[in-house]
C-alpha cells in the first residue's frame, strides 16, 4: 500500500519507487545525513537523493529508491534519514523486494527430448493447467491429461520461450501422440487461454495465432513459423521477437490412456543456406590455406605473358536461398595477378 514492499522483480530488471518527505512543523526541516537518505542492508536498493532543507508548514521534497535484484530471493533493508526533528531523528522504515527468475528465452537451434525430465524456467518453459489438469514427463515424453475422469474438462498448456531476433525461415518440428483424445479445434487467433487442442504462437504472451490443430498422432512433422510470426507481431502491435512463446495445449476430461496427448523431440530450427565451393569437382574447405592441384587452387606454372583460367562452382546444399552479398560478389585479396 505504501510502496515499501517492492514485490517481485525479475533478476536483470529493476523497479523504482518515489517517496515524499513532508514537513508539517513550524520550522525548517534539515536533512543532516551524508548522504541524506541512507540504505542499511541489501545493496540491491539504491537511492536518488532529495533536496534539503524542507520548508515549514507543509513543504515537501522527494527521493527515489531503485530495486535491482542481483539474484533470486527476498532482499530487505532499512531506510535511514537523519534530520533535525527532535522526536523523529533518524526517521527510519523497512523496505523489501524479491528477486525472481523469469522464463529464459532459448537460442536456436533448440532441441528438447525430455530425457532429463520436465524442463523449467531456466530451460525456457512455463506451464499452466486449470481444474484437474496435469502436465508431467512420462517415459521420456511430455504428457498432458486429467488427474481424474469425470465431467470436468481441463486445459493444459506447456509454453516454450525462444529468441527469434534476426531469424527467418524458422521451423518447428516435433513428435505428437493422441492418447484417444478428442479433438477440440483452436480459432485462427485468440487472447489468453482457449479450450482446445493445438499449437499456437505469441510474441507478447497474450495474443495468440494458431500454428496447427492437434488431432491424430504424427512423428517428425514440421511447421513453418514465419507467416504465423508475422500475424502474431501484428496482433500484438510489436516487432519484438526476443521472447517468442510457442504454446502446446490439450483439453479434455479423462486421464491417459482414455484422454491426453504426448509430445517429444521438439525442435525449433532455422532453415539456412549452406555454401560449398568446388574446384575440379572437389570441395574446397572454407579457410583452406594449402593450395592443391587436386581442387584447382594451385594453378601450377604459367609462362609470363600467358594465362590459365580455372572454373569453380558455388554449391548451396541448404534449405534456403544463398545470397552472395559482397561487392563484387567474389573478391581476390592478395596478388593482382588473379582476376575473377
Amino acid at each position: 500500500v505504501d510502496h515499501t514492499d517492492f514485490g517481485n522483480v525479475d533478476v536483470g530488471g529493476s523497479l523504482t519507487r518515489t517517496f515524499t518527505i513532508r514537513n508539517t512543523g513550524g520550522a525548517t526541516l534539515d536533512l543532516t545525513g551524508s548522504p541524506m537518505v541512507q540504505i542499511i542492508g541489501s545493496g540491491d536498493f539504491t537511492v536518488a537523493q532529495p533536496s534539503s532543507p524542507v520548508a515549514a508548514g507543509g513543504g515537501t521534497t522527494t527521493f527515489q529508491i531503485k530495486f535491482i535484484p542481483s539474484g533470486a530471493g527476498l532482499q530487505t533493508a532499512t531506510v535511514w534519514i537523519p534530520n533535525n526533528d527532535g522526536n523523529e531523528n533518524p526517521y527510519d522504515f523497512k523496505i523489501q523486494g524479491a528477486g525472481t527468475v523469469g522464463v529464459q528465452p532459448q537460442s536456436l537451434a533448440y532441441i528438447q527430448d525430455f530425457g532429463s525430465g520436465q524442463p523449467g524456467v531456466m530451460e525456457g518453459w512455463e506451464y499452466y493447467s486449470d481444474n484437474e489438469g496435469r502436465i508431467a514427463v512420462v517415459s521420456g515424453r511430455l504428457r498432458m491429461d486429467d488427474t481424474v475422469g469425470n465431467g470436468t474438462y481441463s486445459v493444459n498448456e506447456a509454453i516454450l520461450h525462444v529468441n527469434l531476433s534476426g531469424k527467418t525461415n524458422v521451423t518447428l518440428t516435433l513428435d505428437h501422440w493422441s492418447l484417444a483424445d478428442e479433438g477440440h479445434t483452436l480459432p485462427s487467433s485468440f487472447v489468453g487461454h482457449y479450450k482446445g487442442d493445438g499449437i499456437s504462437l505469441s510474441v507478447d504472451g497474450t495474443n495468440w495465432v494458431k500454428v496447427t490443430d492437434l488431432t491424430g498422432s504424427f512423428t517428425n512433422k514440421s511447421f513453418s513459423l514465419d507467416a504465423v510470426l508475422s500475424l502474431a507481431k501484428a496482433a500484438a502491435g510489436s516487432s519484438d521477437v526476443s521472447n517468442v512463446r510457442i504454446k502446446f495445449q490439450q483439453y479434455d476430461n479423462y486421464p491417459a490412456l482414455s484422454d491426453g496427448r504426448e509430445f517429444d523431440n521438439i525442435r525449433v530450427t532455422v532453415v539456412e543456406p549452406e555454401m560449398d565451393v568446388l574446384g575440379n569437382s572437389q570441395e574446397i574447405a572454407d579457410g583452406d590455406t594449402t593450395p592443391s592441384s587436386v581442387d584447382h587452387t594451385d594453378f601450377g606454372n604459367v609462362d609470363v605473358g600467358g594465362s590459365l583460367t580455372r572454373t569453380f562452382t558455388i554449391r548451396n546444399t541448404g534449405g534456403a536461398t544463398l545470397d552472395l552479398t559482397g561487392s563484387p560478389m567474389v573478391q581476390i585479396i592478395g596478388s593482382g595477378d588473379f582476376t575473377v
